[in-house]
């Protein structure tokens, strides 16, 4: 009787921390506020391999996709999204994707395990244009089907500079950088910010390309380590299973009479 009772207990107990759970999770989604998207593709053919996803924020890094978006863009408020969810045994793969408060989330969905589907290989994918204002940065969260390599800062410095009564700032920068690469394509989240100053940071997500470990990288917002007006960086360096370095250039597709131009490096060992 005693066992009995502690099994109920138990079982119990169980249940109401998973309804605890999934309250406490329904209360996060609804004080978060959402983001609109739209589909531009969607397909179980699209030929990526391996489970990869790319943010394109701009024109240039857009023509990389090795898929054709149709439809016209706006850079001025959306962003480009494209989530490959890599080789499949069958159909019935799908991709979620949500997106609140800047942060883009993904995750595969399997078909059910009853399911009867044919052995035909797939490689799902889905391409999103979501609304977001161009000074915004943009994060993207994947689910551990995309595994990306973590990195964490050695040393690195932002600075800034410009005005119309000149001034400058420098900041050492702490914090860590993730990787995931496929066919001459790469994405990068950066979660940087300044020492000792933890308000000035960068939380984003950036596309480019890579060829022979040389990373190029279009569009990245300086976010708060500059004043405005300034524009977006660039940047190129190395990208190896060590060692990942970055040196930082205003892009000078943007040029701002009187403004700012954020520059520097950050050089992070693998985890």
């Amino acid at each position: 009787m005693k066992r009995l009772l502690c099994y109920t207990t138990l079982i119990i107990l169980a249940s109401n921390f998973v309804h605890a759970q999934k309250s406490r999770k329904t209360r996060i989604e609804k004080s978060q506020k959402p983001m609109n998207f739209r589909i531009l593709h969607e397909s179980n053919h699209c030929g990526i391999e391996n489970p990869f996803f790319f943010v394109a924020r701009d024109e240039k890094t857009l023509t990389l996709l090795p898929l054709k978006v149709d439809e016209t863009v706006d850079f001025s408020k959306e962003a480009v999204v494209a989530v490959f969810a890599g080789t499949k045994p069958t159909p019935g793969y799908k991709i979620e994707i949500k997106a609140f408060d800047n942060t883009v989330s993904t995750k595969i969905i399997s078909p059910p395990k009853d399911a009867i589907l044919a052995q035909v290989l797939t490689s799902p994918c889905k391409i999103i244009a979501v609304e977001i204002q161009e000074e915004k940065p943009l994060l993207l969260r994947a689910s551990p089907e995309w595994k990306m390599n973590e990195y964490s800062m050695l040393k690195g410095k932002i600075r800034y500079s410009g005005g119309f009564a000149p001034r400058e700032k420098s900041y050492e920068v702490e914090g860590k950088i993730f990787s995931i690469t496929t066919n001459g394509l790469i994405t990068i989240n950066l979660e940087i910010r300044a020492k000792n100053k933890p308000e000035i940071k960068i939380s984003e997500t950036v596309s480019g390309k890579i060829e022979n470990d040389e990373v190029y990288l279009n569009r990245i917002d300086p976010s708060n380590f500059s004043e405005l007006p300034r524009p977006m960086m660039k940047a190129h360096g190395k990208l190896s299973n060590k060692r990942v370095y970055l040196k930082f250039e205003p892009n000078p597709t943007v040029i701002i009479a009187d403004g700012f131009e954020a520059e520097g490096f950050i050089e992070a060992l693998r985890k």
